[in-house]
């Protein structure tokens, strides 16, 4: 069993934050986009008010990609597992706040060596993955991590 346990660095949640917000400003920008077409359509064939609508769209927009920052505590509460256990048959538990997570090895798709974390990227739905930081196991090692992972693990 590896365990991985304890509190995230600044480094780690600043890269979860900008991912997150990347993510969500590409989701948002793709909604404003399928929105904004029958808007512009509404404006040139029937009003000019419509103009306000085009507005929020472009609001929600900018929102979507800022709100990681202004929500930070909230945000990382939900992107920071408290703790990750990995069995020796490749179960992971993600163990957040509220929740568990279990994925198989079969759903990495990759994992990514960061130098002092792992990137883990899945296959969908969870597509940015989850973020393990070196320094926080408390149990295995990370020999017998990257062992388990071998075919996975990926360097820069």
């Amino acid at each position: 069993m590896i365990e991985f346990s304890g509190e995230y660095s600044e480094e780690c949640k600043k890269h979860l934050l900008k991912t997150h917000a990347v993510l969500s400003f590409v989701v948002a920008l793709i909604l404003c986009v399928l929105f904004s077409i029958p808007v512009v359509i509404g404006i040139f064939m029937w009003n000019w008010l419509l103009v306000i609508a085009l507005f929020v769209l472009i609001s929600f927009t900018i929102f979507a990609a800022i709100s990681p920052f202004i929500f930070k505590a909230k945000i990382l509460e939900a992107l920071t597992p408290k703790n990750i256990s990995i069995d020796e048959e490749g179960l992971i538990a993600f163990e957040f706040e509220k929740h568990t997570v279990l994925k198989r090895a079969d759903n990495i798709k990759k994992i990514i060596d960061k130098g002092e974390w792992y990137k883990i990227v899945l296959l969908f739905p969870k597509i940015d993955g989850f973020i393990i930081q070196k320094n926080l196991i408390t149990a295995g090692t990370l020999e017998e991590f990257e062992k388990l992972f071998k075919n996975e693990i990926t360097r820069p």
